[in-house]
């Protein structure tokens, strides 16, 4: 393991919600690209009740205007969240796990909810002990985990990247050669994300997310709702334009 690295309270994410931005920037075969002003909760795992228990209008594992529900994370299975994905982070990076572990995501809302994607940050003795990347695709309804190691990158820029093959289908519009190139910048302030997208050898796209940290009494859930509502109709907008510009469709691989 690298050399210990001294992270400083002020360095780790807290709960509350993050505000930014989402790029979408295709170079090939056709230019395309749209921003979207986005807005996640950032919660606790190991004080998911207080969450819920701050407001009437959030709930776990039960209808409300927010919820909560622990079937639509990690492994689909009703007991915690937190136990599903200390599980995950065991068995990937072969060391017991046990720590604080934030979630990035958009609550149900209304008890609909999508996220095409969610991030776990994991933490163990105030240092960032792994990510874990959920990916969702509609309209399969399908779930991939990417587990990011950050034991070996413990930097004061407070930055991790990493490498690898994609192995899952997420939209008809990106063939399944894909290279991956992430990186996380991730502290106190907020957590921007990095994507880059190769195939063979020349970038095919990238998409980043930028954002800034908000305290819990932001207001945000009423100035904001809907926000997967939002997601979710944007993807299906966003294909009508590629396929209007004649973008190659690739089937589902499994039903090739």
């Amino acid at each position: 393991m690298s050399e210990s690295v001294n992270i400083t309270d002020s360095q780790i994410l807290q709960p509350g919600f993050l505000s930014g931005e989402v790029v979408h920037h295709r170079f090939s075969p056709r230019e395309h690209r749209f921003t979207n002003r986005m807005y996640w909760h950032l919660l606790s795992l190991n004080q998911v009740q207080d969450w819920s228990g701050q407001s009437l209008f959030r709930s776990l594992n039960r209808f409300n205007i927010y919820a909560i529900d622990n079937r639509d994370y990690v492994f689909c299975q009703s007991r915690s969240i937190l136990e599903q994905i200390s599980d995950y982070v065991t068995h990937q990076s072969g060391e017991a796990f046990s720590g604080e572990v934030l979630l990035m995501t958009h609550p149900r809302f209304m008890g609909i909810g999508f996220n095409s994607v969610s991030f776990y940050f994991c933490y163990r003795q105030q240092q960032l002990h792994a990510i874990v990347s959920e990916i969702n695709n509609t309209p399969w309804g399908e779930k991939q985990l990417y587990f990011h190691d950050c034991r070996q990158q413990q930097n004061t820029d407070n930055h991790y990247d990493f490498s690898f093959d994609k192995c899952f289908h997420i939209s008809p519009f990106v063939s399944m050669d894909i290279h991956y190139q992430w990186r996380f910048v991730v502290n106190a302030s907020g957590v921007d994300v990095h994507m880059k997208l190769f195939k063979n050898d020349a970038t095919l796209m990238y998409v980043g997310m930028k954002t800034s940290w908000l305290s819990a009494d932001s207001g945000i859930t009423i100035t904001k709702p809907a926000q997967a509502w939002k997601m979710w109709l944007n993807i299906y907008y966003q294909a009508a334009r590629l396929w209007l510009k004649k973008v190659s469709f690739y089937n589902h691989p499994n039903t090739e």
